[in-house]
């Protein structure tokens, strides 16, 4: 996993730590770290606009293949005594497997979910109808206007063709819409790898040589491909 591209961060007071205060920082570009609850940096982010967002056939084609993924909130932090250890199991095995060793430990992991010292709000909880078990999380923020969709991890003995991960992403998009929200943010594109989150409409990016927000993609497009 790439170091953070960092342009800036600010550290919001815990007693300032509320919905307006984060559509204001997250307008501005900034985003949730995991460093603690109320830091945040600038970067390059990426969002959609949820008012003009319509699935595409790409996505389409991945929903197809998902019909009976259910997702599910769950509000941040939970109690020790609901607290489920496979949830960091999962998560360590993913972020091991995919990015390396010492990227996101199973204490951290577990923290997020029963502590109030972190950004994130809420658990995401994904399962597939008539299944024991869950098939994937992901940790989000969310406010009244916006959510974001922030660090997902999920089984990696799912077929690949079922494209969970994608899945996972898409139907979050689709909860944001439900819930009335502006927009959906998918963290950073600093690089060649995710460019895989440019698969959707409605996007925009935060421009960091002009300081605003950009519904040019090519443009996005060649900055990452230069």
């Amino acid at each position: 996993m790439n170091e953070y591209y960092i342009l800036d961060e600010i550290e919001i007071p815990l007693k300032n730590f509320d919905d307006e205060a984060l559509e204001h920082a997250y307008q501005s570009g900034y985003l949730i770290t995991r460093k603690k609850k109320g830091v945040l940096y600038k970067s390059r982010s990426l969002r959609i606009n949820l008012r003009k967002f319509s699935v595409n056939s790409k996505n389409r084609r991945v929903l197809n293949r998902n019909t009976d993924l259910i997702i599910e909130m769950i509000n941040l932090p939970i109690s020790q005594q609901e607290y489920d250890w496979r949830i960091h199991y999962m998560g360590k095995e993913f972020y091991t497997q995919r990015f390396g060793n010492n990227i996101f430990s199973a204490s951290k992991i577990k923290s997020m979910v029963v502590t109030n010292n972190e950004n994130p709000n809420l658990l995401l909880k994904y399962t597939y109808e008539n299944t024991a078990h869950p098939v994937g999380y992901c940790f989000a923020l969310r406010t009244k206007k916006f959510l974001h969709y922030a660090y997902p991890f999920y089984d990696l003995s799912i077929p690949s063709q079922r494209f969970l991960g994608m899945a996972m992403l898409i139907k979050a998009i689709l909860l944001s819409i439900q819930l009335n929200m502006d927009y959906f943010y998918i963290g950073t594109v600093t690089d060649q790898k995710s460019k895989y989150k440019l698969q959707f409409n409605a996007l925009e990016w935060f421009n960091e040589y002009t300081n605003t927000w950009d519904k040019n993609i090519s443009k996005l497009k060649s900055i990452l491909n230069s």
